[in-house]
């Protein structure tokens, strides 16, 4: 499910826990921390800085950008452009997918460059080259998303589990 479906679900009562990319604007629902990575850029064959171990996230300000449309990758999405606009410019996002391997695809074919999960250097595809990003250094967490109030014992027995499963590993 997308972020979107997770909290509807988690609304309606049809499951009691979801993990989702933050941020989320609603008050009833809770949230715990259980993964951060860092954001790289995806650069296409041939990219001019292809050959820079790392950037600086302005040094694409003039690049159009490949990223998940609003209402599926809304945390990633908020964060690139926030980041971007800290940096001093606003993304000019020439094409949205709803799939990675599809923005994978559609830079590694030149259409554009991209900033995703780390995890993404991991994917096997080919084409593209990935570089770390300073300047801001960029970090994405992965949350356990659930209704604050909710007095289920098989959730609360989960989150201790979890809470004891992720102390001290996050940075």
């Amino acid at each position: 499910m997308s972020t979107g479906e997770q909290l509807a679900a988690l609304r309606e009562g049809r499951i009691l826990i979801g993990f989702l990319r933050p941020p989320v604007k609603d008050s009833r629902i809770a949230l715990l921390t259980v993964f951060r990575e860092p954001l790289v850029a995806v650069l296409p064959p041939g990219h001019l800085l292809a050959a820079k171990e790392c950037l600086p996230l302005s040094a694409l300000a003039e690049d159009p950008f490949i990223m998940f449309p609003r209402n599926h990758g809304q945390g990633l999405l908020e964060l690139v452009l926030g980041a971007c606009a800290k940096a001093g410019f606003t993304p000019q996002i020439a094409q949205e997918a709803r799939e990675i391997h599809t923005i994978l695809g559609l830079v590694a074919a030149g259409f554009g460059v991209s900033i995703l999960p780390q995890i993404v250097c991991t994917m096997g595809q080919s084409g593209s080259t990935y570089r770390s990003i300073t300047r801001p250094n960029l970090f994405i967490e992965i949350a356990a998303a659930y209704l604050g109030r909710n007095p289920s014992p098989i959730l609360t027995e989960f989150l201790a589990t979890l809470r004891g499963t992720i102390s001290g590993s996050i940075h």
